[in-house]
């Protein structure tokens, strides 16, 4: 299946090409600001799954990058803890997944949304009964999160 980065085996990144893809993205997306005369930073990444994954790595990597991220079953894109710091001050982070889903486990979850606050992105944190898909009960949520109500 195709993916943004390689992965290990199921469910274990591999990091160093996260990382170079990220970096890859970033610099993407300054370029089509600069094409596109898009205000710097103000992208919100949505992405599901392994789309959530390089969302969330982007964040981390190259905060400046992103105003902000919808990440629908998401896992931790880098084992290590990130460092303590306001990097991602004002930056809002929806993450909704699954209780029941057996790749971003609610543990995963937790890890996610602790390693976004240590570095002080605003995490909302919707769960849903269901496992690795999209709960359209909740895509109003969604929606005005978006929208940025």
């Amino acid at each position: 299946m195709a993916r943004f980065f390689r992965r290990l085996r199921e469910g274990v990144f591999d990091e160093d090409d996260l990382r170079l893809r990220a970096d890859e993205l970033a610099a993407f997306l300054t370029a089509a600001e600069q094409k596109y005369d898009v205000a710097a930073g103000s992208w919100l990444a949505v992405g599901f799954s392994n789309g959530a994954n390089m969302a969330s790595a982007l964040l981390l990597r190259h905060p400046e990058a992103l105003a902000g991220a919808v990440l629908l079953a998401a896992m931790v894109p880098f084992a290590a803890d990130e460092p303590r710091d306001h990097a991602l001050a004002g930056k809002r982070v929806l993450i909704v997944n699954g209780d029941s889903d057996p790749m971003a486990t609610p543990e995963q979850t937790s890890r996610l949304g602790e390693q976004l606050r240590r570095r002080d992105a605003d995490v909302e944190l919707l769960q849903f009964s269901g496992g690795h898909s999209i709960d359209a009960g909740l895509l109003p949520r969604i929606r005005k999160f978006v929208e940025g109500d």
